[in-house]
């Protein structure tokens, strides 16, 4: 929830603070960002671009635990253009 608020707000810190220091950002076959860092990066160059009026809303599927302190949490998320009034 405090990451999809983050995100509404076009704050790549608030989004990236939901990741590790060492995370990996998979967002299909083809891209992977690795590193809080470039997570950061990649959401600030991102929301520069998006129009106005989009919402993320995010589900987590599953939480596997890897080793302890370490998890791979797999989820869908979904960017909806809010209806003008």
């Amino acid at each position: 929830a405090a990451a999809d608020a983050a995100w509404a707000a076009g704050d790549a810190v608030g989004v990236a603070d939901a990741y590790t220091r060492d995370a990996t950002l998979v967002l299909g076959p083809q891209v992977e960002i690795a590193g809080r860092d470039a997570i950061r990066a990649w959401f600030r160059e991102s929301f520069a671009d998006r129009p106005a009026g989009q919402r993320l809303i995010t589900r987590v599927e599953r939480i596997s635990m890897l080793q302890p302190g370490m998890a791979l949490v797999d989820g869908r998320a979904r960017v909806e253009q809010r209806q003008s009034d």
